[in-house]
């Protein structure tokens, strides 16, 4: 990660003030908006708002006023009250000319010149935004919750063909909606390919059937700020994210709303790499472990893709931590090798962070989830091997790991040996030798009653081996966890959660650890499935017109489902 400079660290959102419209006629500001007032009738207030004595033109300020240059369309004065910190106990910020810049744009949005603009500010009688976006996107320009309807009947109106508005997403519960635990910590995750706008413009040609409007980063990003915003997810994990997008409109906007986050660019070149957010009030940061998959001395591990995982410690019940893994695997079809290799390096890292020393000395392991953009569609070798935790890839050919056959070009070739390259010092069981070595020295040191040897035979076994072939299946790989998915992935799933170049495919994922038997103890239960966003199908998403549009600003479906995490 980039170490921020001192002027970056100055500017840093660090909490959220309250920031009001009014309109000005003839007092200084009416009871009632009207928005069909010309814009510059507005002014704006602030409350709970530090205002930096350093502003970036490098003038001091005494008073309790802060003027933004360049905003000549209204009021461009911040009025602070005189409010007592102390007492008063407001949330800070600090203000830039960069943050009143996008204030700006938010009061553009929210209060557009032109005609309809009645019909664009008002609200269906009753209706609420969610609880986090209406302090940050305010009264946006289309209803965000039409799109998510969790009571309405699923269906779209046909009599608007191709109109994304008329696609709605439900929720599907998987116990009482209006269940209620007594014990452990409810929360909700996102999972979200937002579509790097610099892969977006070297690939143009895969959006060639969508409007240039609907490609334009300063359209996508309000798009996708609102629905993250509205989703309200307690972790978002992010794919594909810009480092200057990250730095510049991810962290800020959802920072003042409550989220915190960590972020891994890709290694090389690449401009984009994954994020995750988490709300403060929700969990604490306790581990982030940025993972780069490319290796100088492993020539198999020469891409550039990366992968984030932060263990976190639940507020609510400050004893009960989980770990939360995104990643965005190679997506060229035809080198399912580095996929499986990359896949590999990131369920040992998973696996190392994932477990912690107990009060009593031993090793306990935390639930998991791992979700992103994994470029491997249902039923293909890739995605088993996850869901089984088993995979023999005896006589699966490269371009075949992934499924993804309409992708692949060029003679097909068979798979390299070993799967997972000596050099990474992991196990067949994807889990690193140093951790199990650990480990094993801790639980030997418990085991009065056994040998070293013998506790090294009973609980590790073969799998531990590291480049033999000596009782181990060189094409055969385990990983340590069980998984379940949020979504079905048997064949009749005909969800989607991609679509560029009139292609509909599942790509991205959510897995989350639980017990295949609801009878089994241990960890792995106190992770339950509450419930999921649904996904569009094959036909509704080709009904829709493709991604982006007007609507939905990625060329990827958002994947979202709620947790209970037990004590």
């Amino acid at each position: 990660m980039n170490t921020p400079s001192a002027e970056e660290e100055r500017m840093r959102l660090m909490g959220r003030g309250a920031i009001s419209f009014f309109q000005s006629t003839t007092s200084f500001m009416s009871q009632t908006i009207n928005p069909a007032l010309p814009r510059s009738s507005f002014v704006f207030t602030a409350a709970g708002l530090d205002v930096d004595p350093h502003p970036c033109d490098g003038q001091s300020i005494s008073t309790n006023t802060y003027s933004v240059p360049g905003l000549p369309s209204f009021q461009s004065t911040v009025q602070i009250p005189p409010f007592d910190y102390s007492t008063q106990n407001f949330p800070k910020v600090a203000v830039s000319n960069t943050y009143m810049a996008s204030v700006k744009r938010t009061f553009e949005k929210i209060f557009p010149e032109g005609d309809n603009v009645d019909k664009r500010f008002k609200q269906t009688p009753g209706e609420s935004q969610g609880a986090t976006s209406a302090s940050s996107a305010g009264c946006i320009s289309r209803s965000v919750k039409q799109l998510f309807d969790t009571d309405a009947p699923r269906q779209k109106d046909k009599s608007i063909r191709g109109d994304p508005s008329s696609f709605k997403r439900k929720w599907d519960y998987k116990t009482s909606k209006h269940y209620k635990q007594t014990k452990g910590c409810a929360f909700s995750l996102l999972s979200y390919n937002v579509l790097a706008q610099g892969l977006l413009e070297d690939n143009r040609y895969l959006y060639r059937n969508v409007r240039p409007k609907y490609l334009d980063w300063r359209y996508r990003k309000d798009n996708l700020l609102y629905e993250l915003l509205y989703l309200g997810g307690d972790i978002l994990c992010l794919q594909e994210v810009e480092r200057i997008h990250y730095e510049d409109f991810f962290q800020p906007n959802l920072g003042q709303c409550g989220y915190a986050g960590v972020y891994k660019q890709r290694t090389g070149i690449k401009s984009d790499g994954c994020a995750i957010f988490f709300k403060t009030n929700k969990f604490n940061l306790v581990m982030f472990k940025a993972v780069s998959f490319r290796k100088s001395n492993i020539s198999l591990l020469d891409r550039d893709n990366v992968g984030v995982i932060v263990l976190l410690q639940s507020v609510q019940e400050p004893k009960v931590n989980v770990c939360v893994a995104t990643t965005h695997l190679l997506f060229n079809p035809r080198r399912g090798d580095i996929k499986i290799a990359q896949l590999g390096l990131f369920l040992a890292e998973i696996d190392k962070i994932s477990h912690s020393k107990t009060e009593k000395g031993d090793y306990e392991q935390c639930p998991v989830i791992l979700c992103g953009d994994m470029n491997s569609v249902p039923g293909s070798p890739l995605s088993k091997f996850i869901q089984n935790g088993e995979m023999d890839f005896n006589n699966v050919l490269k371009g075949d790991v992934s499924g993804q056959t309409e992708g692949r070009r060029g003679p097909a070739k068979i798979l390299g040996r070993p799967l997972l390259p000596s050099a990474l010092n992991i196990t067949r069981n994807c889990q690193f030798v140093s951790a199990l070595d650990e480990r094993k020295e801790t639980k030997s040191s418990s085991s009065k009653n056994q040998t070293k040897d013998e506790n090294s035979k009973e609980h590790w076994g073969s799998w531990t081996q590291v480049g033999s072939t000596q009782g181990v299946d060189e094409m055969v790989v385990r990983h340590p966890f069980t998984f379940s998915s949020v979504y079905p992935l048997d064949e009749k799933n005909k969800a989607v959660t991609s679509n560029h170049a009139n292609t509909n495919c599942m790509v991205d994922y959510i897995f989350f650890s639980a017990p295949r038997d609801r009878s089994s103890k241990g960890t792995r239960g106190r992770l339950e499935l509450l419930s999921s966003l649904q996904l569009f199908t094959d036909e509704e998403a080709t009904e829709m017109g493709g991604l982006p549009n007007s609507i939905w600003s990625s060329d990827h479906f958002s994947l979202m489902a709620s947790f209970l995490l037990k004590p």
